[in-house]
């Protein structure tokens, strides 16, 4: 997923970063690349966070999975796939 950026959102758009572009999910499932993202925007003030929904391939199989998108110091937006691993029971 490539993000860009414009001063007025509607010309302008230069490039900025890449996200979910390396296999590099260790939850089940999220050891591919992101496709198809949504965005969810939740909570308010301090306890505001962004979603990206995304889905991966395994096969014949898409699974739908879950990262939080935040900001590095640099201003570039990015997602930790592995910031909230799960363990299988």
């Amino acid at each position: 997923l490539r993000i860009y950026q414009s001063d007025n959102g509607i010309d302008g758009w230069k490039y900025n970063t890449t996200i979910l572009d390396k296999a590099d999910g260790v939850r089940p499932g999220d050891d591919g690349i992101g496709h198809h993202p949504g965005i969810v925007i939740q909570g308010n003030g301090d306890r505001e966070q962004c979603l990206v929904y995304y889905f991966t391939e395994r096969g014949r199989r898409s699974l739908i999975q879950l990262a939080e998108l935040k900001l590095a110091a640099d201003g570039k937006p990015y997602c930790d796939r592995n910031a909230y691993p799960t363990t299988r029971p």
